[in-house]
């Protein structure tokens, strides 16, 4: 599909470029743009960046964290703290839906074992998806050592399972899938 895009493209840059498709979601905000045009009322999402105004609250609170100096990448698997609270909530609010998401899984794959892990940090949400847990067949719940990096699939494989995936291979060749807490939730 021609659009400036590709003319700035061969304008300006390697020729090869020019063969090159843009981004996708240029082409939606093209469309967007020409049935906005067209005097469509049109909510932009396509590019990350919504056309209505940032809350109030969000832009004090960076203005807030910009003067405190929070202004550095967070870690590669995002924000601990927010991860954890993240995970309680879906624990302690939604777990009857995460348990029939993890039964959902387990047909899916043919397995009849999952294991649900919980840093030993979290007493209330171990407590609760165990008694959850432990009205099914093939869930159970592990309290994991609170310790980094714990996070990642391969360590949470190894701590669980102690099977070690090696460098380059994927879980499922371990025979193990993991997946968070919302992932599971989605499933349901």
């Amino acid at each position: 599909m021609w659009n400036r895009y590709n003319s700035i493209y061969s304008e300006t840059m390697n020729p090869i470029l020019s063969q090159m498709s843009p981004f996708m979601v240029m082409d939606v905000l093209e469309r967007a743009n020409a049935l906005q045009r067209q005097g469509a009322d049109v909510i932009h999402l396509e590019v990350g960046e919504p056309d209505f105004e940032m809350p109030r609250c969000a832009l004090e609170a960076m203005q807030r964290a910009m003067a405190d100096g929070l202004t550095h990448y967070t870690h590669s698997l995002g924000d601990l703290d927010l991860r954890e609270a993240i995970a309680a909530f879906y624990a302690s609010e939604h777990g009857v839906e995460i348990i029939v998401g993890i039964k959902i899984l387990m047909k899916a794959l043919q397995v009849d074992r999952a294991i649900i892990g919980i840093e030993n940090n979290k007493p209330d949400a171990i407590e609760h998806m165990t008694k959850l847990a432990n009205a099914q067949l093939g869930i159970e719940v592990m309290p994991l050592k609170l310790r980094y990096p714990q996070g990642g699939e391969k360590q949470l494989i190894d701590a669980c399972i102690g099977r070690q995936v090696p460098s380059g291979a994927l879980p499922i060749e371990v025979g193990a899938v993991v997946d968070n807490v919302a992932t599971i939730f989605a499933i349901y």
